[in-house]
Parts: C-alpha cells; structure tokens; sequence
C-alpha cells in the first residue's frame, strides 16, 4: 500500500524463544516475590519470617518450573 514495503517475518530463533520464556517466568517468579515481601515484612517472629523466606524460594522455584521452556539452571544462568 503506498509503496510501503513490509519485511516478512523472521523465524524466532532458539535464543529469542528463551528470552521471552525467561521474561514471562520472570514476571511471574516477581509476583511471587512482592506477595512473600509483603509477607515477611509484616511478620515480627524471625522463625516465621525464615519460613516465609522457604516458602517463597519453593514457589519461586515451581514457578519457574511450570514455565514453558526454561528451566530452573537457564533462568538463574539468565538471570
């Protein structure tokens, strides 16, 4: 249209793929972390706030796990 030429689409290569599967788990991984930070933050007890903190890198890490196409080692190599 108008001479406008647009270029065709580039194959998404392996390393665009594991950046956008890095981006999304990350937004997802920090969701996570803002809820458990709120948590702790608000917890006095340290036996507490230490379970909190476990709690927060098991759901982290079956967060990034659930994740199509990182693993947990690509995303903490990435990271």
């Amino acid at each position: 249209m108008f001479g406008v030429r647009r270029k065709p689409a580039r194959p998404r290569t392996e390393a665009s793929q594991s950046i956008e599967a890095f981006a999304v788990a990350y937004l997802q991984v920090d969701k996570v972390r803002q809820e458990y930070s709120a948590k702790i933050g608000a917890t006095k007890d340290e036996a507490a706030k230490q379970k909190l903190q476990d709690e927060a890198k098991k759901q982290m890490v079956d967060t990034v796990e659930a994740s199509n196409g990182i693993s947990v080692e690509e995303y903490s190599s990435i990271l």
